[in-house]
């Protein structure tokens, strides 16, 4: 065994250098918690909170001096103050909607059955889940749990099936629309030998196989189709459901005057940092050396922490600005999709790296006229034409879509024909290019959207 050495180099990361990429690529809710938890971790640093309170104050004062001195416009002041004070954190609200599980708790309760059949019955509402549909081997978890015979298990999924809505209960989707079909005044044959055997077919909206097989008039098939459409596929939908709605908070807002676009950072959320003025004095003072050089490690941690945050929100700044400019007339509506515009545009208009355009808009949000979108939507593909002008992917797929809007049902263009007429256009795509943006806007193929 030979020992030797190389020599070789190899770049890397300072910790530093890491913790300031880390804080780039955050999003304002997750920069937030970041600040929030180092605050508490370092004794050093202090934050401020944004006046919340202060400017709520103002605004109901400025909404009472409003209302006392107009009249006319009274009750757009008085409904103002009371959205106000329903956003209130301390007013909680009362909640009136009823969930699918105390709808069907409801139903049971009332049913005039044994108490046995009834636990069986809850235990059964308890494992559907919110879109009506009933738990996987919660079935067999009520057979082991109530001693019950496969006879007395099916006669309780039958009276569990019974309940309202219509299709509760069921364990897939064929099941759930002959729940709902069954339930039904008149008596759907038909609907109901397409549901049992031919609900695959129906999806690619293959209706001539159908009326083919079951040996009947395609008008019958047609009309069996456009009564399954009226059928619901979760049943459980329009029921409260206690799962909270996640709202986006942009990073970046944009405010339009005129031919002018302003960018302005979402940052007044954001508590504002500082350094506590008694550790400082610590280091002047006649401390020990040990206690002076941990204040000031923690010094230095609050202030690169504090250039980090400061750098994040300049190259954010730039980044957008410089999208802005690449995309105005977007912005400004007068073209409908995208220009092509890619990382390394960006990154060599405001003089860094690729990987820094990067990080600066991951999860990262902006809020314009057409409403709030992620900052990685605007960065597009070009595709190329017969002219000198390439057009971004976003706008060849809006082109695609409106060709598609435009076409005869009854004979739906292929994505040959498509690729045929964007030629025409100029836009050079083959087939399968045409194919696979139709799938990204989730338009069904030419035999999918076929009207008989």
């Amino acid at each position: 065994m030979q020992l030797s050495m190389n020599l070789s180099q190899k770049q890397s990361l300072s910790q530093h250098m890491q913790q300031s990429a880390e804080i780039l690529q955050m999003g304002a809710l997750t920069l937030f918690e970041y600040i929030q938890g180092l605050a508490m971790e370092n004794p050093v640093m202090e934050w401020e909170e944004p006046k919340e309170e202060q400017e709520y104050d103002k605004a109901l004062k400025r909404l009472e001096w409003l209302e006392a001195s107009d009249e006319q416009n009274k009750g757009y002041y008085q409904q103002e103050r009371e959205d106000r004070e329903e956003n209130d954190d301390w007013r909680f609200p009362q909640r009136q909607e009823q969930t699918l599980e105390e709808y069907l708790l409801f139903q049971i309760n009332i049913l005039p059955i044994k108490a046995k059949q009834r636990a069986v019955l809850r235990f059964l509402a308890e494992s559907i889940l919110d879109s009506g549909y009933l738990e996987e081997d919660s079935l067999q978890a009520a057979k082991e749990q109530f001693f019950l015979s496969e006879q007395g298990l099916q006669k309780a999924l039958k009276m569990l099936q019974m309940l309202e809505p219509p299709g509760v209960g069921a364990r897939n989707l064929q099941e759930c629309l002959l729940l709902q079909i069954q339930r039904k005044d008149k008596k759907y044959a038909v609907c109901e030998k397409i549901i049992q055997h031919y609900l695959p077919l129906l999806a690619k909206n293959q209706l001539h196989i159908i009326a083919k097989e079951l040996k009947i008039k395609m008008v019958e098939v047609v009309a069996a189709k456009d009564m399954i459409k009226t059928l619901s596929p979760k049943p459980g939908r329009g029921f409260f459901c206690y799962e909270k709605t996640e709202y986006v908070l942009p990073d970046v807002i944009l405010k339009q005057q005129g031919e002018e676009i302003c960018v302005i950072l979402n940052d007044g959320f954001l508590p504002k940092l500082k350094i506590n003025d008694y550790y400082k004095e610590i280091l002047l003072s006649d401390t020990s050396d040990a206690a002076k050089q941990y204040v000031a490690s923690k010094i230095r941690q609050a202030q690169w922490v504090m250039q980090c945050i400061a750098k994040r929100e300049a190259t954010l700044l730039k980044t957008v600005q410089c999208i802005v400019q690449l995309q105005k007339p977007f912005f400004l509506q007068k073209q409908e999709g995208l220009s092509p515009m890619r990382l390394l545009d960006v990154a060599q208009k405001i003089g860094v790296h690729e990987s820094t355009v990067s990080r600066a808009i991951k999860e990262k949000y902006l809020q314009c006229a057409q409403g709030v979108f992620p900052l990685s939507y605007f960065f597009t593909a070009g595709v190329c034409t017969k002219t000198e002008a390439a057009v971004s992917s976003d706008s060849v797929k809006k082109q695609i879509a409106k060709l598609i809007a435009q076409e005869d049902k009854k004979k739906p263009l292929s994505d040959r024909a498509l690729s045929e007429l964007l030629c025409e256009k100029g836009i050079a795509l083959s087939r399968r290019t045409v194919a696979k943006y139709r799938a990204a806007l989730g338009i069904a193929e030419a035999s999918g959207r076929k009207v008989f």
